[in-house]
């Protein structure tokens, strides 16, 4: 699938001049770009300064364009449709449901989340990213879904190479096995910051009882992954949302009190269920 890659700019500088009662003139004094020059990005397309210098206007304004807009969309949305979002580091040209990492949570797959702020947080330290909308049916495909608990995270924890020794386990093989045909996997999104959490149950530190009322606290929604070009051929593109850097600061923020949150349950966690739950030796005995 080849993408378009655009981001609607000129449509929201008129919203924003609209917003304020500015000219276009006003507008690009405001970002001391001269007007004849701001016309002609209007006309052939910005460059990364200019969308750096107006969506960071907005943003200081109080304009929330992409929170607003993931509202608009999913209003949009046509019955048995789905509204999804992919955080992408420097753009995509392409999408490919090999593309990814063998070590990401499902193996290789395009990876999407419900959420425009699920997809922002794992490109919000990231220099060029930005976030794509898209839209898609699931109908006639195979559908493979988890929700937070024991097979969820064992299967994350085997693709993300943290049962070493345990790879051919029977039990761990059986869940694995389940999914290798899916065309989509719908599961709960784990992150880089639930990743110690996963990795303590993995060296036996903790129990999954413990692991997973810990990893609960993410709030990060749901992540689909396509694993096959049928599924892949599902996905229409909506638009690319521009991600300006102080978003991308307060989302940052969001996910450091995230990862405080995460911790301060699994230490809750491990008071409260400390009789309760099975370590890694006794899961795959």
């Amino acid at each position: 699938m080849v993408m378009e890659n655009h981001y609607t700019f000129e449509k929201d500088v008129q919203t924003l001049c609209e917003s304020f009662n500015l000219s276009v003139e006003e507008l690009a004094g405001k970002l001391g770009i001269p007007p004849s020059s701001f016309f002609f990005f209007l006309k052939e397309g910005p460059s990364d300064d200019v969308l750096e210098s107006f969506y960071g206007l907005a943003f200081h304004k109080g304009m929330r364009f992409n929170k607003v807009k993931e509202e608009l969309f999913r209003e949009s949305l046509e019955p048995g449709e789905v509204l999804l979002f992919h955080g992408s580091k420097d753009g995509l040209t392409e999408i490919d449901p090999n593309g990814s990492r063998s070590t990401c949570d499902f193996s290789n797959g395009f990876y999407c989340g419900e959420s425009y702020s699920s997809a922002l947080c794992f490109v919000e330290s990231n220099e060029k990213s930005s976030v794509y909308a898209f839209k898609a049916r699931l109908d006639g495909l195979k559908i493979g879904e988890f929700k937070s608990d024991l097979e969820w995270m064992l299967s994350v924890c085997y693709y993300r190479g943290m049962f070493k020794g345990y790879e051919s386990n029977d039990k761990l093989m059986a869940i694995i096995q389940k999914h290798l045909d899916d065309d989509v996997i719908i599961a709960p999104i784990a992150d880089n910051r639930m990743f110690r959490v996963m990795q303590q149950f993995g060296q036996g530190e903790i129990t999954d009882v413990q692991a997973i009322h810990a990893l609960s606290a993410s709030r990060l929604g749901k992540q689909y992954v396509f694993k096959s070009k049928k599924a892949v051929s599902r996905l229409k593109e909506i638009e690319r949302l521009y991600i300006c850097e102080e978003e991308k600061k307060v989302s940052i923020a969001n996910s450091d009190e995230r990862a405080y949150e995460i911790q301060t349950k699994l230490d809750l966690s491990k008071r409260e269920y400390r009789e309760g739950g099975h370590y890694i030796d006794e899961v795959f005995a």
